[in-house]
């Protein structure tokens, strides 16, 4: 039986592979900026700002995802660490920072190119589910502020199950919550590390939605996109 046959539901991550996190993430940094770091020190301008604090968010979620720290830490320190490289010791506004980030990027409604339209197409004709990194609110409001909720069956956010990608674990439950075998899956990611390695080792096969063009050696077998219409060749 050929592999589109086998397929009863289509999981995909959510950042960067449907809602457009990059962009949705510099809008809301560029807001902060404006709102509160120019005030406290013009010297630096917003793309510093906004390089600063993706270096450090990207390495304390490297931690976290590697069980290192909890999310509690994470959340504490982004800012704060962004906020000392640049020679700006404010504790106290740490935390607010953080709350408006996580607040303001999480109602941004913009999505990846034809994110809309793969959606449209694959909805009706398998079972669809999400399987994302994140904080629970956050992520949950993306959908909404993206209204693309209706799309999907089941919804599983790493802070919810207890599990984070690449783990098996997170994958393992949402095959068992949503009633389908693993072989009976697909799950389409941007991230090759976290999103394609984690579901081949709970034995679901990963479409590698490679929007970056990135070059991986020794890369496991895959099927692997570079726009999310490609999706309509093999599902």
């Amino acid at each position: 039986m050929e592999f589109k046959n086998r397929v009863k539901i289509v999981y995909f991550d959510l950042d960067n592979t449907l809602w457009d996190f990059h962009k949705n993430e510099y809008l809301t940094l560029q807001e902060i900026y404006d709102d509160h770091i120019k005030y406290i020190d013009k010297y630096y301008r917003p793309c510093e700002f906004i390089n600063a604090f993706d270096e450090y968010n990207e390495r304390l979620w490297e931690d976290y995802r590697q069980g290192k720290i909890k999310k509690e830490v994470l959340r504490a320190i982004r800012f704060k660490n962004t906020l000392e490289a640049m020679g700006i010791y404010k504790d106290d506004i740490s935390g607010q920072l953080d709350e408006e980030f996580v607040t303001r990027t999480s109602m941004k409604p913009y999505l990846v190119d034809n994110a809309k339209e793969i959606l449209d197409y694959l909805y009706g004709k398998y079972k669809m589910g999400i399987i994302t990194n994140g904080f629970k609110d956050g992520q949950h409001r993306k959908l909404d502020s993206s209204n693309i909720r209706k799309y999907f069956d089941y919804v599983f956010v790493s802070d919810e199950v207890g599990a984070i990608k690449p783990s098996k674990e997170i994958f393992e439950y949402a095959l068992t919550s949503s009633g389908f075998l693993n072989d009976e899956a697909v799950f389409i990611g941007d991230d090759y590390k976290v999103d394609i390695i984690g579901a081949n080792n709970a034995g679901i096969n990963g479409i590698w939605f490679n929007r970056l063009d990135e070059t991986i050696n020794d890369k496991i077998d895959c099927i692997e996109i570079k726009n999310l219409l490609d999706i309509k060749n093999i599902l």
